[in-house]
Formats: structure tokens, C-alpha cells, sequence
């Protein structure tokens, strides 16, 4: 069997899915920016992970599971490679909760959850208008993935917040 791995909903690869014996094999073929990323497949009774890999063009990873293993996560549905992060969590495009609690958001901003508040990443590249420019002092400036954004912090209930050090 063959899925299609997703990178933050983009289709970035696929996973054949063979049997070996009594042994399942996870054979991992992507094409992803590079960095480190957590490759999991998602079943009906939950998620296996498969394990970290490095991305770039063609990357490959091979895993090979005991039939005990394999049967706690069901049929399985989906594959899933989410970019490895050093500090907080993982940026992502606004999940539901978060589009209910946070004011509309510009497109390509992404999100994470860190420390009991919500960071939203606005692409503001050179020589554009600066994002939110009423509100650019509760911004801090960085650099994710080569690019330019402007980060703004807000509380669990969506109020924007002075911006904390990443």
C-alpha cells in the first residue's frame, strides 16, 4: 500500500507500506526543505512514529516494525512529516481554535503554542509595508526558514501581548 506524506497540509511525499513476514516496513520518499523533520503514520487507533529524517530532495527513510506495534494503530490513513524545532512549538497554519480566538490573519502567517500564549509569524519582507503597522512595537522581528517575519504574542484568550524572546 502506498500513502502520501504531508508536509503542513502539502502533498512532500509518500510511504509504501509493505509487509516483510510477520514484520511491517515503512519505506519514506519525500522532497523537503531542509532541516529535521518527525515522520509519524496515523491510523483509526492512533499514531506511529516512524522516526526523524533530514529533509532535502529525495529524502529517504526506512523503518521496520513487529506485528504488536503495527496493531495498536490500526488501518492506517494519513503520514505526516512535521518540521523538528529547537525551542517552543511547531509553526503551523491556524488550527480551528486558534482562528476563533485570534483576529483574521493576513495569508502565510503561521502559529505555534509556547509557554500558555499564542505566537503568530507574519511574513514582512524588505521594502513591503510592515504587517499590523498600527501595532509593529508589540512585534519582534526574526528570521524562520530564510524569511523575514514579524512575530506577535497573544494570551490564551487572543489579546495581543508585549512579545517575549524566543
Amino acid at each position: 500500500m502506498e500513502l502520501s506524506l504531508y508536509e503542513r497540509e502539502r502533498a512532500a511525499g509518500t510511504v509504501l507500506v509493505e509487509q516483510q513476514g510477520e514484520e511491517t516496513v515503512f519505506a519514506v520518499r519525500a522532497d523537503l526543505e531542509p532541516g529535521l523533520y518527525r515522520v509519524a503514520m496515523r491510523g483509526e487507533g492512533g499514531e506511529l512514529l516512524l522516526g526523524v529524517m533530514e529533509g532535502g530532495c529525495g529524502a529517504v527513510l526506512r523503518r521496520r516494525f513487529s506485528p504488536s506495534v503495527v496493531s495498536r494503530v490500526g488501518e492506517m490513513r494519513s503520514a505526516e512529516a512535521t518540521r523538528c524545532t529547537a525551542k517552543g512549538g511547531v509553526w503551523h497554519t491556524a488550527d480551528e481554535e486558534e482562528r476563533r480566538i485570534l483576529p483574521p490573519l493576513p495569508p502565510a502567517s503561521l502559529c505555534r503554542r509556547k509557554d500558555g500564549r499564542i505566537e503568530v509569524a507574519i511574513p514582512a519582507p524588505e521594502g513591503q509595508p510592515f504587517p499590523l503597522a498600527e501595532r509593529f512595537c508589540l512585534a519582534r522581528l526574526c528570521v524562520l526558514e530564510g524569511r523575514r517575519w514579524a512575530v506577535f504574542s497573544f494570551d490564551k484568550q487572543g489579546e495581543m501581548i508585549f512579545p517575549q524572546e524566543i
